[in-house]
């Protein structure tokens, strides 16, 4: 009788361990299945940004700014911003609430971590017609998931690209969590600043390499100055439309 006992309770115990087991691998998967890039659509924040003393957060999506730190919750509605050279000025004011943030392109250091960032941020605030809040943070632009990866040029100026065109098609690489990109001209390497916001986009400060493009010359300019002129885009059917002016000028495919 006692081994029939202790033979019951080892089966339950193996039982509760495999449905246990189960039950954590199911868990497992489906974390994995809600984080790939094919089930972010609810992701629209494109913009977040930190500071210390006092510890605040902000994070802007494409339906409202949301702003937290230790003593306020504050939430504004998505309203476009004053855009110049390299600086975003969002504002907001009503009877209770003046809210002004300030997005500029440049390197940011956090004070506490030492983390480098590629954009500063200010933020001015006052409600309820109490004190004056100024906060000095860093923050970063969160990429278009669909912007990742590797692009080939298909298309400049509507004209549909041959080999006979470049000794090789250039190329974009867009790669997660980065304000830069890195590519091809056809023949050179390249590489520059990335500026995203929302569906803006604009490629700033190219730098590429020196090689003589016997082939490809006259190409690689135009390529160049057209990808300098780029002002927003649009992604349909794996095609990568950059636009200037509402116009496409410049189609990539994904390699």
């Amino acid at each position: 009788m006692k081994k029939i006992s202790v033979l019951f309770f080892f089966i339950l115990f193996l039982s509760c361990k495999s449905s246990k087991d189960t039950n954590l691998s199911a868990q497992e998967n489906l974390s994995k299945a809600q984080t790939t890039p094919e089930n972010m659509e609810f992701m629209t924040d494109y913009f977040s940004g930190n500071g210390t003393e006092p510890f605040w957060s902000i994070r802007f999506s494409t339906k409202n700014i949301l702003f937290l730190s230790l003593s306020d919750t504050i939430a504004i509605p998505y309203t476009a911003p004053k855009v110049s050279k390299n600086t975003s000025i969002y504002s907001f004011k009503d009877k209770m609430l003046s809210f002004k943030v300030t997005l500029t392109d440049e390197n940011c250091v956090n004070q506490m971590s030492g983390k480098e960032y590629p954009n500063s941020v200010t933020i001015e605030y006052q409600k309820n017609g109490e004190p004056k809040q100024s906060l000095n943070g860093c923050g970063r632009y969160i990429i278009d998931y669909k912007l990742l990866g590797t692009w080939k040029l298909q298309k400049m100026n509507d004209q549909i690209l041959t080999e006979a065109d470049f000794d090789n098609f250039p190329q974009l690489e867009i790669k997660n969590d980065e304000n830069y990109f890195y590519g091809s001209t056809g023949c050179n390497r390249m590489n520059g600043a990335m500026l995203y916001e929302n569906e803006k986009l604009s490629f700033k400060n190219i730098i590429t390499t020196r090689k003589m493009c016997l082939k490809s010359a006259e190409n690689e300019t135009t390529f160049l100055t057209l990808l300098q002129q780029v002002d927003e885009y649009s992604i349909s059917d794996a095609t990568l439309n950059l636009k200037s002016n509402g116009k496409t000028i410049l189609s990539f495919t994904k390699s």
